[in-house]
């Protein structure tokens, strides 16, 4: 962590913790489009509305590059109206999105806009978490979500804003750092526990 970055809080997400999470994404990997481009002087590829499932996760988008078809490694990034879709850990919406694909699977996403969105659903008819932030990265193995530039998050019993906020998908809990260089402090709102409903966005 940088230096400067203090004053954690750490929140667990008590009584919300759900059914328990399904198997990762594993198979082959299908992609359709619009349109596919191979420029075979730049080995770039450009996809237009381009939708990449495995399973039951999903990436989306207006457009896509990336420097190769083979999942085994490579690099996608997608551009415009992007939603990233996870049956275990949630999902993402931004106006960009940079994923990397590793032997055959995602393994990180870094996703950007104005703001960007996040959201773990519990069930079809609950969410257990939502945020937004300019930056927020996601990195699959650990089960974490890094949300940075102005983030805002939730977990329906505490709200947060602080420098960067980590959320721990498995684990259903918060951290958030100050910043000491900007005087940015770690802001926790604890809703009552009667009050069931979303809080309003800031």
């Amino acid at each position: 962590m940088p230096a400067g970055l203090t004053c954690l809080a750490l929140l667990a997400a008590a009584g919300l913790m759900g059914a328990a999470d399904p198997p990762p994404a594993s198979g082959k990997i299908l992609l359709r489009a619009t349109s596919v481009d191979l420029d075979n002087t730049t080995k770039q590829i450009i996809v237009v509305d381009a939708v990449v499932t495995q399973g039951t996760d999903s990436v989306s988008a207006d457009r896509a590059e990336a420097d190769s078809l083979d999942f085994e490694n490579s690099r996608w990034v997608f551009i415009g109206n992007v939603h990233i879709r996870s049956a275990i850990h949630g999902n993402l919406q931004s106006d960009r999105a940079t994923v990397e694909y590793r032997n055959n699977a995602m393994t990180r996403a870094v996703a950007t806009g104005a703001p960007a969105e996040f959201e773990q659903t519990q069930s079809p008819n609950g969410v257990l978490a939502h945020g937004h932030a300019n930056s927020i990265e996601y990195e699959v193995a650990s089960g974490t979500v890094r949300l940075t530039g102005d983030p805002w998050l939730t977990n329906g019993r505490a709200v947060m804003s602080a420098a960067v906020i980590t959320y721990d998908v498995n684990e259903k809990t918060m951290k958030g750092a100050a910043d000491d260089a900007t005087g940015k402090r770690v802001d926790v709102t604890i809703l009552p526990k009667q009050d069931g409903s979303r809080d309003a966005k800031p």
